[in-house]
């Protein structure tokens, strides 16, 4: 994501990989994750860059002064072991819910793509 502070940055990455990697569709229903549509989930990082670190997992946390977050991840599960990264927005900096709906749109509109050259 272009401009995305350094510690929220690794936040990102971590929560990517060791949460969502990791714990897959296992986070549904909880406050890390939820259906938006049919097909795609919604990964939702808030709170602080500490929470996601501790959450996670991650026993050596980068020396990186904790930040408030609010980034949300469009992805699609696609079977058990592959996850599609559709999208993901700084929703701190732009929280209308215009914003979210785009945001969304494009993620459908990419895996619409994806799923066309996947059955092909």
């Amino acid at each position: 994501m272009k401009g995305l502070e350094k510690p929220k940055q690794i936040a990102l990455f971590v929560a990517l990989y060791y949460l969502l990697a990791e714990n897959g569709l296992d986070l549904s229903g909880s406050l890390w994750l939820s259906r938006v549509d049919s097909e795609i989930y919604e990964l939702r990082l808030g709170k602080t860059t500490t929470s996601i670190f501790s959450k996670s997992r991650v026993s050596r946390v980068p020396a990186v002064k904790s930040s408030t977050i609010l980034i949300r991840v469009f992805c699609h599960f696609y079977d058990e072991n592959e996850i599609l990264v559709l999208g993901a927005y700084d929703k701190g900096r732009d929280s209308n819910p215009k914003r979210q709906r785009e945001e969304i749109l494009k993620a459908s509109k990419l895996l619409r793509i994806w799923l066309s050259g996947v059955d092909s």
